[in-house]
């Protein structure tokens, strides 16, 4: 689903919202897979949390009335461009690896979840995240990107994870050290915000 919205804020809410501008160009996750923070990301990732984090998108609403016709006069509008809140097809971040630009290994215990995100379309991408490097599937088409996350698990129980960024769309997050002892805790390394 697309939306595309417009609204004034008032001046607490302008304030609020470069608050939040200034967290996320400070957020060290959100550093490490560049691009810039705008009014516009911040919007889009206040709308997330909101929706992903209390359930809302969950809720099923019930219906009081029927709906009904109700006439309105047309109103003079003065219109302007508005961006749209979600890209179609997001472009690759420059500091990115990525499987299709030459010689990629990985773990023999991961095939079957490579060649289920090759299948799709998806590439497997890394970024350096301060002394880490996370590994995880990407892709830039936003249409492809509500594809399910691999269902297998390593030895430990441990399964891939999608996550949401503002900038890129939806990633599923490789845990780190893949069928390898750590205490199964599953880290996958967060990579961003929402």
């Amino acid at each position: 689903m697309k939306l595309r919205l417009a609204i004034e804020l008032n001046e607490r809410q302008e304030q609020a919202l470069e608050s939040v501008i200034r967290d996320l160009r400070d957020d060290t996750k959100l550093q490490a897979l560049g691009g810039e923070v705008t009014m516009h990301t911040a919007l889009r990732y206040i709308l997330y949390e909101a929706l992903s984090d209390r359930g809302f998108a969950d809720v099923q609403y019930p219906s009081r009335t029927e709906p009904r016709e109700v006439e309105v006069a047309e109103a003079d509008v003065e219109t302007s461009e508005v961006d749209e809140l979600s890209a179609k097809v997001y472009d690759r971040p420059a500091h990115w690896e990525y499987s299709d630009q030459g010689e990629w290994e990985f773990p023999e215990t991961q095939a079957a979840m490579h060649a289920y995100y090759v299948a799709a379309g998806w590439l497997r991408c890394a970024a350096q995240l301060e002394d880490r490097l996370l590994e995880f599937y990407w892709t830039p088409d936003g249409s492809k990107q509500g594809l399910a996350p691999f269902d297998g698990r390593d030895s430990y129980n441990r399964m891939v994870v999608p996550q949401r960024s503002p900038d890129v769309g939806v990633a599923h997050m490789v845990p780190e050290d893949w069928d390898e002892p750590r205490g199964a805790t599953g880290d996958i390394g967060m990579w961003s915000p929402g």
